[in-house]
């Protein structure tokens, strides 16, 4: 079974597009120090899963994931599932990446959504979407 749902791998592509900008928390450099895991990323590993109401944490383990931390949470790159609207924030340190899935209004999460699947919407504008719910 894969580590990485087939969203989760374009979620962290997209939201490594946008390298330099103020709002995305990483820059070019991060980007090719990342690249030889975006290249390889179906080897990641999970290490853990935990739902939280709000959304969820998963990590990831691989052993081209820098040592040194780097934050990517660009805006306008958003989740949508049953009308929610969820936001996403990855976190790279000592060989493991976390992804930080969590609801963008105060509704809880489907506890299924990371099994069912998430629409990643790339609205390149740093609005965040209205909540449905």
């Amino acid at each position: 079974m894969e580590a990485l749902k087939q969203f989760e791998k374009e979620l962290i592509k997209t939201m490594l597009k946008r390298p330099d900008s103020q709002e995305s928390g990483h820059t070019a450099d991060d980007i090719a120090k990342l690249e030889p895991f975006l290249h390889d990323i179906d080897r990641a590993t999970q290490v853990e899963y935990k739902y939280t109401g709000s959304g969820y944490f998963e990590t990831v383990a691989h052993e081209k994931i820098p040592s040194e931390r780097i934050i990517v949470h660009p805006l306008g790159i958003y989740g949508e599932i049953d009308g929610f609207h969820l936001g996403f924030v990855l976190f790279f340190e000592q060989g493991e990446l976390t992804i930080d899935c969590h609801t963008l209004s105060q509704d809880d999460c489907p506890s299924d959504a990371r099994e069912r699947g998430i629409s990643i919407i790339d609205n390149q504008s740093s609005k965040r979407p209205e909540s449905g719910h």
